[in-house]
């Protein structure tokens, strides 16, 4: 069958009318990838360690094709409310890597976890359970899936896709959008109060 491991192996780049080659790195880049660890990109798709992701970061946390989906997402995105966000690559996902809960997780503002699997047979189901039963997931989370259907041989149809991150990214933003602004409204509610009180 053709699967998103097999898309993935025969993929070259992520933008195919330019041939950009950005998928023919090594990986890891030496040696070996120990399964504590992850493969961060910053807003310009490169490679950079997970220490150099600043506090406030909205991370797109995700593996195999959601890669290179997540890197046309970065591409897509650009100009926007969306620009800027950092890929987390978990090659482990039969548990939470110790990086992204205890490096990188605490830095983000923000997290969209973009599973290639279908809704119900997803690792990060249980990674977010696990994340979230240890209080380690920000406030402002989503995770999306791909499409629970049948997905028709040979072809990509039903797989997690750059439009679907790019959604997920914008509930983020409006998640973020809405606390601000019953924040904004909390903190004129007590500033009324308090003048209030003080007449």
């Amino acid at each position: 069958t053709y699967g998103t491991g097999t898309d993935l192996l025969n993929r070259r780049h992520v933008d195919t009318d330019a041939k950009d080659g950005l998928l023919m790195e090594k990986y890891p880049m030496e040696g070996f990838l120990p399964f504590s660890d992850v493969i961060v990109r910053d807003p310009l798709g490169k490679r950079v360690d997970a220490s150099d992701i600043p506090e406030g970061a909205v991370g797109v946390v995700t593996y195999g094709t959601g890669v290179a989906e997540a890197l046309r997402a970065q591409r897509k995105a650009t100009g926007g409310d969306l620009e800027g966000f950092y890929i987390i690559d978990t090659p482990l996902l039969s548990d939470v890597p110790q990086q992204l809960a205890e490096e990188v997780l605490p830095k983000l503002s923000a997290v969209l976890f973009a599973d290639v699997c279908k809704d119900g047979q997803h690792p990060y189901a249980t990674t977010v359970t696990r994340l979230q039963s240890k209080r380690l997931l920000p406030s402002n989370w989503e995770c999306i899936s791909a499409t629970p259907s049948y997905n028709p041989l040979g072809t990509t149809l039903t797989f997690t896709n750059t439009d679907d991150i790019i959604q997920g990214l914008e509930k983020l933003h409006r998640n973020q959008s809405n606390n601000n602004a019953l924040r904004s409204r909390g903190v004129a509610n007590a500033a009324e109060r308090f003048a209030e009180e003080q007449q």
